[in-house]
């Protein structure tokens, strides 16, 4: 969720390439590229993709509850995913 949630807001992955084994060595490595999001979300992304699964979120709606004290536009947030899901199979 976070990964495409930085993707609906600078319109790119937060990784180098798109190939799996690129995905996979950066995800390893904690070099994700969050420079495009904004500081909160880039914090909350990272804090979510952690590779330590104690230092991630419990679920979803607790990422959704800390996005929440920031200044997001969702409605814009909520268009892009409408747009996604449309385009989808």
């Amino acid at each position: 969720m976070a990964i495409s949630y930085c993707e609906l807001l600078t319109g790119r992955l937060p990784y180098a390439e798109e190939q799996l084994e690129v995905v996979i060595a950066e995800k390893l490595a904690g070099t994700l590229d969050l420079s495009g999001c904004p500081r909160t979300i880039a914090r909350s992304s990272e804090k979510a993709t952690a590779l330590d699964p104690t230092r991630r979120y419990r679920n979803c709606s607790d990422v959704v509850r800390e996005l929440r004290g920031d200044r997001v536009n969702w409605r814009r947030f909520l268009k892009r995913v409408a747009v996604v899901l449309a385009c989808l199979p």
